[in-house]
């Protein structure tokens, strides 16, 4: 009997045994798990701030022209637009700028509301002519060569006047669209990756020339529209455009120009730059703007 109850006591011990063993298995695996779970929040977590930081590090900031090229190559690798204005692209593109046909930005009470009206394609000579040649990349890309479509997309701004080189005032500048392409630089949805861009370059004329009516902020529109600055930032209505088969957003990526002296989007390093976010109507970051500061 005694042998008996002392197998008994031993069976009985080696099952608390196996238990225990299981419950601390099953312990140890809820902490890691838990861990591992945290880390990887803390992981996504680190990853947003890293990416929201690429925009209210630069809002409403004067930057250099080598810290801009820094920016351009850091968000090579996310969906964001990147929209630059030279003072020669601005000499280059006067013709546009200086139309200002989109007025009535602000209200009676000072309120930014955007422009009801259009910045019209049929304006070719009742504006100023261009004040600096275009060149380079930018302008290559530009023209439309039988066959060859242009791929450059360019954007207007409304609500920021600035000044040419040669002191004309722009009441709607002009940026080219580097990273992801927005749609108010289109004009219809894109056939697989390529564009019908709201400008193009005149090779015989020497000049920029819009390719239709660009409605102002005001306005409702599903392409080809300005983007206002309000309340000291950027804001567009419109998304990024999108490959018609694949849903991938399009990009511009043709910044050998960069490094380039004399070109119309050359940026030396000690050049000065206003940069700005750039949000869509419902508040989310999704570029950033840079306009070159006349000195």
């Amino acid at each position: 009997m005694g042998d008996r109850s002392a197998e008994m006591l031993n069976i009985m011990i080696a099952i608390i045994a196996v238990v225990a063993l299981m419950a601390l298995g099953f312990a140890v695996f809820t902490i890691s798990k838990r861990m591992a779970n945290n880390s990887q929040n803390d992981l996504v977590n680190q990853l947003s701030d890293i990416s929201q930081s690429l925009y209210t590090d630069l809002d409403q900031q004067i930057i250099t022209g080598a810290r801009l090229k820094q920016v351009v190559k850091q968000a090579s690798t996310t969906d964001c637009a990147i929209l630059i204005n030279t003072l020669a692209l601005s000499g280059a593109t006067v013709n546009i700028g200086s139309n200002a046909a989109l007025k009535g930005s602000v209200n009676g009470t000072g309120e930014v509301v955007g422009s009801s009206e259009k910045l019209s394609a049929s304006a070719e000579g009742k504006v100023k002519d261009p004040e600096a040649s275009t060149n380079g990349q930018l302008m290559t890309d530009g023209l439309l060569s039988g066959s060859a479509p242009s791929k450059v997309p360019m954007v207007i701004l409304e609500n920021y006047n600035i000044r040419t080189s040669l002191n004309t005032p722009i009441e709607n500048p002009v940026c080219v669209n580097y990273g992801s392409v927005l749609k108010n630089g289109i004009l219809e949805v894109p056939k697989v990756d390529s564009i019908k861009p709201i400008m193009t370059y005149d090779g015989t004329a020497k000049k920029w020339k819009l390719n239709a009516d660009i409605p102002g902020w005001g306005t409702s529109a599903e392409y080809n529209q300005t983007i206002i600055f309000k309340d000291g930032q950027f804001i567009t209505k419109l998304e990024f455009a999108t490959n018609s088969q694949t849903s991938r957003i399009l990009r511009y990526d043709s910044t050998a120009d960069f490094d380039k002296t004399g070109k119309t989007m050359s940026i030396s390093d000690t050049q000065q730059y206003n940069s700005y976010i750039l949000s869509n109507a419902g508040g989310e970051y999704v570029g950033l703007v840079f306009i070159q500061i006349r000195k």
